[in-house]
């Protein structure tokens, strides 16, 4: 197997940060939060792609400068005696964001990979299709696609805690979003036609559709949040939430070999979120125990999957993830820490009648619905022990050592969307050990060892 990659990447981020507040008469607050970032990414790779012949490379350029103002209003600590603080407010933001994807074509490409791909038929073909490729790697470019797009929303929201009883507060919550977005998607080859071969026989070497796109989407949602937290006892707090989300629709920016137009558009996924929990201590604080219990709903479901010819971010049907989560540490000794922590993840499409069927068979759309959800294993648990004391004869160092796992229950990886059974990952275990010194003024030693099986 050959593998070679040649590249270069220049990445840079510049932003800007601020955090205003005034505090008014009578306990009253008024924050106002910017933010301003500006990010520009050139990179640039050619590949083997494991085959003995360097394939066509690629430029891609990424540019997105974005601002957004949020302006808070903060009740005193005093109201209503104390039972009752909220927070209102409005939130604005703006972003403008490019992508460019071009593509370049070399010799070794055209007098190997096409030759040997080619059928010459009729007559000719291939000898015809190596010259004009050969004649296009003198271009700057085989193909470009470029996507611009314009984002603006506006939000505004209300959040509120009452104290009913001294051990019991609910919590309400409301938000108001609108969401405006303007695209242009733009692509085009730059390779010669090839003149005498019969349309839809055989393409251009690098034969990008040219699309010029114009795209639009808007949409506003109100969201909604209640919550409730009761004291059992002083050790032990029970907790309920339940929500909804929002997260606004767009546009598929991926380049396609067929022209896809407004179908690059995709709707607004909503959810619905519910947590039963409850936090604890034992035994005078020697362990903590926290368990919650959640159910997220997710309607329209955002998610790039291949539909014969390329991948694409669509709205794929409704998915359900529910289980329970834990977090216990034990504290044996003053020195000694023990932690365990995991998820038990039910996890399944609701509605996914339009999947993709697995490579090469028929027909191309299938049924997934009660099937799991990829990346989604049933299992994950963390766990580690660490012991940290003084050195006897230098009581300002501080030694520590600790070991620590990870495990991971199969799962799939089917970045195509169709469950394909042979992206399914195993299950496995990882483990990691550090061992450490370090002394009262900061300074530190550490000896670390990661994926230690």
């Amino acid at each position: 197997m050959n593998q070679e990659s040649e590249g270069n990447l220049n990445d840079h981020t510049v932003g800007f940060t601020s955090n205003l507040t005034w505090d008014l008469e009578g306990g009253w607050q008024v924050k106002l939060i910017n933010a301003w970032r500006d990010w520009n990414d050139d990179q640039y790779q050619v590949s083997s792609g494991t085959l003995p012949i360097r394939m066509p490379g690629r430029q891609g350029f990424f540019a997105s400068e974005s601002k957004s103002h949020e302006l808070q209003l903060l009740s005193p600590d005093d109201l209503f005696d104390g039972k009752a603080n909220f927070v209102a407010g409005l939130y604005v933001y703006e972003e403008d964001f490019y992508i460019g994807d071009y593509r370049f074509l070399n010799n070794d490409f055209c007098n190997i990979f096409i030759r040997n791909t080619t059928a010459d038929n009729p007559a000719g073909t291939r000898q015809r299709r190596v010259d004009y490729c050969n004649a296009d790697v003198a271009l700057p470019y085989s193909s470009y696609t470029d996507f611009w797009q314009n984002t603006q929303s506006w939000a505004a929201f209300w959040q509120g805690t009452y104290d009913i009883i001294p051990e019991w507060d609910v919590t309400l919550g409301v938000r108001y979003s609108s969401d405006e977005k303007e695209g242009l998607f733009d692509q085009r080859s730059l390779t010669t036609p090839i003149p005498g071969i019969i349309s839809g026989t055989i393409a251009s070497v690098d034969s990008a559709p040219t699309e010029n796109t114009v795209l639009a989407t808007d949409g506003t949602k109100v969201t909604y949040r209640i919550g409730t937290t009761y004291q059992a006892a002083d050790d032990i707090m029970l907790f309920a939430t339940w929500s909804t989300g929002y997260k606004s629709g767009g546009f598929d920016s991926g380049r396609n070999a067929t022209v896809v137009g407004q179908n690059r558009v995709f709707a607004p996924e909503t959810t619905e979120n519910l947590e039963l929990g409850v936090k604890s201590q034992w035994f005078d604080g020697l362990l903590q125990a926290n368990a919650t219990a959640f159910r997220t709903d997710v309607s329209d479901y955002q998610f790039r999957t291949y539909d014969g010819i390329s991948f694409a971010v669509r709205n794929n049907g409704a998915i359900r993830q529910q289980g329970v989560e834990f977090d216990t540490t034990l504290y044996p000794v003053e020195q000694m820490t023990v932690n365990l922590a995991g998820t038990w993840l039910d996890s399944e499409y609701t509605d996914f009648t339009g999947a993709p069927n697995w490579p090469g068979l028929q027909p191309p759309f299938v049924d997934l619905t009660g099937e799991r959800v990829p990346y989604s294993p049933e299992w994950q648990l963390t766990g580690y022990v660490r012991w940290e004391d003084q050195l006897p004869w230098f009581p300002e160092w501080t030694w520590s050592a600790r070991g620590s796992f990870q495990y991971v229950d199969e799962r799939m990886l089917s970045a195509a969307g169709d469950n394909y059974t042979l992206n399914n990952e195993s299950s496995f275990m990882t483990y990691d050990a550090r061992l450490a010194l370090r002394n009262d003024d900061g300074l530190q030693f550490a000896l670390i060892g990661q994926n230690l099986t």
